[in-house]
């Protein structure tokens, strides 16, 4: 799996009341990735969701909101697209443009109702036109996969502890949370993860492009020593030296 290695915090009501979560991420900038509990069954809501959304939003990080599954309005496909809807309510349309937009997640921990499953990923993959993300332990992988939409359509977020290796396994894993023993007295847990690939929005990546008659022949991804290294190349010298201006472009 092509991923880089950061940190993650997964707070809620009960856990995080007192979390100095804005001096956290001041400080500890591999934490990119904030799961934040907005949901759980169909009736309750997250008292401290929107203030720690606030501070993802300010420190530009990734906030995903997730809904702990507790169908409360029924099992099955209608019972996931209702606590789906309660989920995208409580996120709400302004915050989905917000600079800290993650994909809403399904907290597949306690039931075993697969197409409540599939029902509530549909309904996050239709609204928010992005793939949805699933949280689940290692064995609860299979009965999930076994649906062929979700095995096709749905990343997942492994958290098993103990584990020191994930084996093969027929979907796309974003997440891997392999401890609960995290260093700020919660779920802070190394993971495999591309942060912007959870994003509803994805910030723009500068670009630096070698340009030649109107055609761009090189996009080199902005990054100090990464530049340095291209630019010093003998590719774009020789572009430059024929006639090739660079110019800054965000993608």
């Amino acid at each position: 799996m092509s991923a880089i290695v950061c940190e993650s915090i997964d707070i809620s009501n009960n856990n995080g009341a007192s979390f100095p979560l804005a001096n956290i991420l001041a400080g500890h900038p591999n934490i990119q990735v904030v799961g934040l509990k907005a949901t759980e069954g169909f009736s309750f809501r997250d008292p401290d969701f929107a203030s720690f959304y606030a501070t993802c939003e300010t420190h530009l990080r990734v906030a995903l909101p997730y809904c702990f599954a507790r169908p409360e309005t029924g099992g099955g496909v209608a019972g996931g697209v209702k606590e789906a809807d309660a989920l995208l309510a409580d996120y709400g349309a302004v915050r989905m443009r917000g600079k800290a937009a993650g994909v809403p997640v399904c907290d597949y921990e306690t039931i075993r109702d697969v197409a409540f499953a599939r029902g509530f990923l549909g309904r996050v993959a239709a609204k928010c036109q992005r793939r949805p993300l699933v949280y689940c332990s290692l064995s609860r992988v299979a009965e999930l996969a076994a649906d062929p939409w979700i095995a096709t359509h749905a990343d997942f977020w492994i958290a098993d502890y103990g584990v020191t290796k994930l084996p093969p396994l027929k979907v796309r894993v974003v997440m891997w949370q392999y401890t609960d023993h995290g260093a700020f007295s919660t779920d802070a847990s190394h993971v495999f993860v591309r942060p912007d690939d959870l994003r509803l929005h994805p910030r723009p990546v500068p670009y630096l492009e070698v340009v030649k008659s109107g055609r761009v022949v090189m996009r080199i991804r902005y990054g100090g020593g990464r530049v340095k290294k291209y630019l010093h190349g003998s590719r774009v010298l020789r572009a430059l030296a024929s006639g090739a201006h660079l110019r800054m472009r965000r993608h």
